[in-house]
């Protein structure tokens, strides 16, 4: 089963002024988040200072640096909401039995809160499943959106972790990042 990440509650999610395109040729990958958000999986200076303030920070970047399936880890500055993109070989695995078995998984996870729900869409790199559910590994519930696409015998796995209730602003940051994803392999 395939973890996802949490972090701390943090300030609702605001309308993004702009947006940056993260590049990832090696995971085969790009995807575009809130210009503010913070590339942790990076590492620069400006994030390893950043995440010297925020101990939800400083986990992530501790996370991207021990986690190789981890392609991307990025979180708007104050930890939340954020997304995590990872990529793993799925072979002949077709998304519909992925997104089962990862469901399934999920379901057995003591931390899960309610239902854990999966709904097949389109997004412009390709056929995708959305998968919804809360959590409250250390407590605090959050709100996790994972989007599942699998791509020339690799499986990618986008998770944003939100607010418990994510207002509309927070779900249209999260939309419109997930359908900006394309493969570039």
């Amino acid at each position: 089963m395939i973890a996802c990440l949490t972090a701390a509650i943090g300030a609702a999610a605001r309308p993004a002024e702009s947006w940056r395109t993260h590049s990832k040729p090696a995971a085969g990958f790009t995807i575009a988040t809130p210009a503010d958000w913070l590339d942790v999986t990076s590492r620069t200076s400006a994030v390893l200072d950043q995440a010297a303030k925020s101990p939800e920070l400083a986990s992530m970047v501790e996370i991207a640096r021990e986690n190789k399936v981890i392609k991307l880890l990025c979180a708007d500055p104050t930890g939340v909401p954020n997304l995590n993109v990872i990529s793993t070989v799925s072979g002949p695995l077709a998304l519909g039995r992925l997104v089962e078995m990862n469901v399934a998984g999920i379901k057995r996870l003591s931390f899960v809160k309610g239902a854990v729900t999966a709904t097949p869409l389109k997004l412009p790199a390709g056929p995708a499943q959305l998968v919804r559910y809360q959590e409250a590994p250390q407590g605090t519930v959050v709100q996790t959106l994972q989007y599942y696409l699998v791509h020339r015998g690799k499986a990618y796995i986008l998770t944003f972790t939100t607010l418990a209730s994510p207002n509309a602003a927070t779900l249209a940051l999260v939309t419109q990042s997930a359908r900006s994803f394309r493969f570039s392999s």
